[in-house]
């Protein structure tokens, strides 16, 4: 746009237009390319972020069915409780 003496809007320049509008697109367009990419990675993160969960998931169920077995094999091998017979209680019996 043009101004005359007094700072006033004169006329617009049309032939500027064209590249002042290819510029705004070009810098729109560079940002979309750079959150598309941004996307991409974050994509990727999530992707492997997943894969390890599933692993670390399958390695605690296999140590819960490892504390299980050793569970059930403490629990058979434990001798039964026995009964104490202190003074005290004998004392009372009779």
């Amino acid at each position: 746009m043009g101004r005359n003496k007094r700072g006033e809007p004169d006329s617009v320049r049309y032939e500027q237009i064209n590249a002042m509008l290819i510029n705004e697109f070009l810098k729109e367009h560079e940002a979309f390319v750079k959150e598309q990419r941004k996307v991409q990675d974050q994509e990727a993160a999530i992707g492997e972020l997943k894969f390890g969960l599933k692993a670390l998931t399958a390695a605690m169920n296999e140590q819960a069915v490892q504390l299980e077995k050793v569970s059930a094999q403490l629990a058979t091998s434990k001798p039964a409780p026995q009964l104490a017979v202190t003074k005290s209680a004998k004392e009372k019996s009779d």
